[in-house]
């Protein structure tokens, strides 16, 4: 069955940094949200798709001078910088096979996370949708 989560906040989110994308969470990382939720309600494991629509991406500037030493007659730094962190707001259609409850899905969201960043909600907002595509109706755009 399909089921949305509205608007959902996380902090401490990993942000990737390639050539292709910067400040932007893993996309591999909400098909790992959406298969934890299929784990924790026992469910066939790698059967949950995810689709994420972000609404709003704020980077942290995390650390900008790392400890630095002398090395080789130069100065080199003796740990490497903070990886680009940040808060996202987001909602998530998922497609979770076997589940029929949305109650059961807000449950085992309870504490989940996304990109490694904690979802921050103290109510998380899930309802069941059909899969026609009406969903995307009542969702804020990205």
């Amino acid at each position: 069955m399909m089921f949305v989560a509205k608007n959902l906040v996380a902090s401490r989110v990993n942000l990737i940094q390639n050539d292709y994308a910067s400040g932007l969470p893993s996309p591999l990382s909400f098909i790992g949200l959406a298969d934890a939720l299929i784990r924790k309600l026992g469910l066939t494991p790698w059967s949950g798709r995810a689709l994420p629509i972000l609404h709003h991406v704020a980077a942290s500037t995390g650390r900008t001078k790392p400890e630095m030493e002398t090395k080789a007659g130069a100065f080199a730094p003796v740990e490497t910088m903070e990886d680009l962190i940040g808060t996202v707001e987001v909602s998530v259609l998922m497609d979770l096979p076997g589940c029929e409850s949305d109650a059961d899905v807000r449950r085992v969201m309870t504490g989940a996370r996304i990109a490694g960043g904690l979802i921050q909600n103290d109510r998380i907002h899930v309802a069941a949708v059909t899969p026609d595509g009406s969903a995307f109706r009542g969702l804020r755009r990205g």
